[in-house]
């Protein structure tokens, strides 16, 4: 019997000898093969943005196969800057980023709920507390997680004929857990450094980016070799993840307040 493909399923000849079960039995076999592949593939059925801390149940998706997972942590709060007289200057240190992992997992390695934690951002310095606070952690079960950045400390008020120096908030941890595959540390470390009236370098006042691709700095309004009569006011640290930016007291300037860090994020795609 004479067949010809169309489509990639196989149709009767216009002049072949007709064989029904033949014919019937190569369909369906083209039928088989075309399923069996669609079966191995993966449709993405949803997408989750986990912006405070929750469960993942994987019953609420009928026929679920796999999760993408997306984890960052929170950045760190900026440190305060404290009142400054004739002859001082003080600032706070910027936060450190978030960090990031990714990771790919089959639901078979899925329980049955997964806890998700998205961690918040650190806390601003104040004269209570001078230091920036810490960023929370995010993770998606035991199977992805992501450290936040540290907070960034405060300078104390500086004699102008001093030197003095101080870094930002470390950066957040990269991603870990048991299906971890892409893993990013967040930014921070930059130095602050005083010497003689002059700020020689101010990296470290920057709020720093998060890890991985949705992290954003917040840069600095003043630049180093600047005297002491540049200020610069503390923001909150940007994007996902993103540490504070912090501020900087000229002479004879009123004190101020550090900023929060940007909470953390979980996002999981769902695979059916």
């Amino acid at each position: 019997m004479g067949t010809t493909q169309f489509r990639s399923y196989p149709r009767v000849d216009p002049g072949a000898i007709p064989d029904g079960r033949n014919q019937i039995n190569a369909l369906a076999d083209a039928v088989d093969a075309d399923v069996q592949a669609l079966a191995g593939s993966y449709r993405l059925a949803a997408i989750l943005h986990y912006t405070s801390s929750g469960t993942f149940t994987k019953g609420s998706y009928a026929g679920i196969k796999a999760v993408e997972v997306e984890v960052m942590g929170a950045g760190g709060g900026s440190g305060f800057a404290a009142t400054t007289t004739g002859a001082q200057i003080s600032f706070g240190e910027g936060g450190g980023g978030g960090g990031y992992g990714h990771g790919f997992i089959l639901a078979a390695a899925l329980a049955t709920s997964e806890t998700v934690t998205v961690g918040v951002g650190g806390t601003g310095g104040t004269s209570g507390v001078p230091d920036g606070g810490d960023g929370g952690s995010s993770a998606f079960g035991a199977h992805v997680t992501a450290g936040g950045g540290f907070g960034g400390n405060d300078s104390g008020a500086m004699s102008t004929a001093s030197s003095g120096s101080g870094n930002a908030g470390p950066p957040g941890a990269a991603g870990a857990g048991t299906a971890v595959d892409i893993s990013i540390p967040g930014e921070g470390d930059g130095t602050v450094h005083f010497e003689n009236g002059f700020m020689t370098d101010v990296i470290g006042l920057r709020g720093h980016r998060a890890g991985g691709p949705y992290g954003a700095a917040v840069n600095n309004t003043t630049y180093s070799s600047l005297t002491g009569t540049a200020s610069q006011g503390a923001v909150a640290g940007a994007g996902i993840g993103g540490g504070a930016r912090g501020p900087r007291n000229p002479t004879s300037f009123s004190s101020q307040n550090g900023a929060a860090g940007a909470n953390g994020r979980v996002i999981v795609r769902v695979y059916v």
